[in-house]
C-alpha cells in the first residue's frame, strides 16, 4: 500500500456498504427532522468524490456533516488539499475523525468541529479559522432535510465555494457536471 493509500487502512471496511441505497434500513423509525444519519462511505467511494470535484492543493475542504471524517482526512493526506475542516453533531464521531487525522499525520491540517448544522446561530464560514477560505464543501445529507442546511450550502456557494453532492441533487444551484451518484455545482468562471 502506498503512503498516499495509507489513511484507508484508519477506516474500517466493515463500516463500508455497497448498497444502491445510499441510507438503507437504518431510516426506519428515524426521526423526521434528521439531516441523514451516520453511513460510512466506502473508501473507493471518497476518493472517487474527490477526484470527480478535482481537489488539489488549492483547496480548502468543508464537510457538512463529515461522520469520521474520511473525506477530510483523505482529501489532505492523498489529494493534497491545504486544509479540510469537517462539521459533525455526534461528539464521538468528532473525536474518531481527529484520532484518525492524527494517525494518519494530517491532524495540524484535517480539524473537526462538533456542531449542529440546524442552529440558527452556527455560521459554516468561521469555521476555516486561520485556513484560507473554503474552495469546496462536501453535502452527504437527505434531500428531505435540504431546507434545514439549504443556507449553509447557499451562503457557501453564493461565496464562490463549489458544493460536491453525494447522492442526491440539490435545488437551486448550477450544476457542473454529474455522475451519478455525484453532482458538482458552482459558478462559471
Amino acid at each position: 500500500m502506498s503512503s498516499r493509500d495509507e489513511w484507508k487502512q484508519h477506516y474500517d471496511s466493515s463500516d463500508d456498504h455497497a448498497d444502491d441505497d445510499p441510507f438503507p434500513k437504518m431510516l426506519d423509525g428515524e426521526a423526521h427532522n434528521i439531516l441523514g444519519p451516520y453511513v460510512a462511505t466506502e473508501t473507493t467511494t471518497v476518493v472517487k468524490a474527490l477526484r470527480f470535484a478535482g481537489v488539489g492543493p488549492q483547496d480548502c475542504i468543508i464537510d457538512l456533516g463529515s461522520g469520521d471524517g474520511r473525506f477530510c482526512v483523505a482529501a489532505v493526506q492523498q489529494f493534497r488539499a491545504r486544509a479540510a475542516v469537517g462539521i459533525e453533531i455526534d461528539a464521538e464521531l468528532v473525536r474518531a475523525s481527529q484520532a484518525h487525522a492524527t494517525a494518519c499525520g494530517v491532524g495540524s491540517k484535517a480539524r473537526f468541529t462538533c456542531a449542529d448544522l440546524t442552529d440558527p446561530l452556527l455560521d459554516v464560514l468561521t469555521l476555516a479559522g486561520d485556513a484560507n477560505p473554503f474552495t469546496l464543501a462536501i453535502v452527504f445529507l437527505l434531500p428531505e432535510s435540504e431546507p434545514l442546511f439549504e443556507r449553509h450550502v447557499r451562503r457557501l456557494y453564493d461565496g464562490g465555494v463549489r458544493i460536491l453532492s453525494l447522492a442526491f441533487a440539490l435545488t437551486g444551484l448550477q450544476l457542473l457536471k454529474s455522475e451519478r451518484p455525484l453532482y458538482l455545482y458552482g459558478r462559471d468562471g
